[in-house]
């Protein structure tokens, strides 16, 4: 999506139009005095070279002085609502149950230090992190959020069964009541190692009493000190997993895949905590039907058996 944002006034997005390559997005002065004078400007010179840098932006004909074209990721980050282009990192948690103890501890440990803290860096010297930006997010859920849905018999193609598309398709996370967000934002990729080391830190303290320090789907059976399987999973009653929408690289490192992919279910992982046992044991399936040379790949792809 193509952003148009003029420096004499605020800028709005309206609706859409398509137009070449781009999406545009149809703006208009706020700061008019008058009503009339809110133009909708719906022209724009097409830019033969594709998507233009935000550090030249790109002049468009029909538009007031200053008005410019950003590229899509320039445009995201500029207007997200948030902050201007920073850096980040997202870590998440659907919980079932209030915070625990455990939990309430970390963030009192963490949550309470001044603005500014002293880390190190990426060369190992100590930096001045502005926590600032540091955000501890809870979205409500439960409700019918947390219901599975089945598309009216009106919309469902003859050609097309949802039996078990409703199952098997959605999210599976539909236990929880809250999502957790944990966000930091800074500035400069010299300080990466630090802010994200930091947000880890934190992280694990809220869960250090889970399965590799997560919240993890599944608990170890506490009646296996009474003679029971000492390998077996449960349900876990207070945590749910994670948002898979916001891929953690860091849970690889903490919950590696097993040697056999058919033995997700037994040994705790990172496919288990984003998708639950059923759903990531389908996804490999899938995907070995599907991309059995693993063309389609990236740091948390669904695996395929080697």
């Amino acid at each position: 999506m193509i952003v148009l944002r003029s420096d004499s006034g605020e800028t709005h997005v309206r609706r859409h139009a398509t137009w070449g390559m781009y999406v545009l997005d149809y703006v208009f002065n706020t700061k008019a005095k008058d009503e009339s004078q809110r133009i909708e400007y719906k022209h724009a010179e097409h830019h033969a070279g594709g998507i233009v840098s935000a550090a030249t932006p790109k002049k468009v004909v029909g538009l007031p002085d200053g008005a410019y074209i950003l590229d899509w990721l320039s445009a995201t980050q500029t207007f997200n609502g948030i902050a201007a282009n920073q850096r980040s990192k997202y870590k998440s948690s659907y919980m079932k149950k209030t915070f625990t103890e455990t939990a309430t501890k970390a963030f009192w440990k963490h949550l309470t230090i001044t603005a500014t803290t002293t880390e190190k860096g990426k060369d190992g010297n100590s930096i001045v992190m502005d926590m600032s930006q540091l955000f501890i997010q809870a979205d409500s859920y439960g409700g019918a959020i947390n219901q599975f849905v089945v598309p009216p018999q009106s919309t469902i193609s003859d050609t097309y069964s949802y039996s078990k598309l409703d199952a098997e398709h959605q999210i599976s996370e539909r236990t929880s009541f809250v999502k957790v967000q944990y966000i930091l934002f800074w500035q400069s990729d010299e300080d990466d190692k630090a802010y994200c080391n930091w947000l880890d830190e934190l992280y694990k303290d809220v869960h250090s009493d889970q399965i590799g320090k997560t919240p993890y789907p599944l608990i170890k059976d506490p009646t296996s000190t009474d003679g029971g399987d000492p390998k077996k999973l449960i349900e876990n009653p207070d945590y749910a997993g994670c948002y898979i929408n916001y891929p953690d690289i860091d849970m690889v490192r903490d919950l590696p895949l097993p040697t056999k992919l058919g033995e997700v279910g037994e040994h705790p992982n990172w496919g288990v905590l984003y998708y639950g046992v059923d759903r990531f044991k389908k996804l490999i399936e899938v995907k070995a039907e599907h991309d059995p040379f693993n063309i389609f790949r990236h740091q948390m792809s669904i695996p395929i058996a080697e």
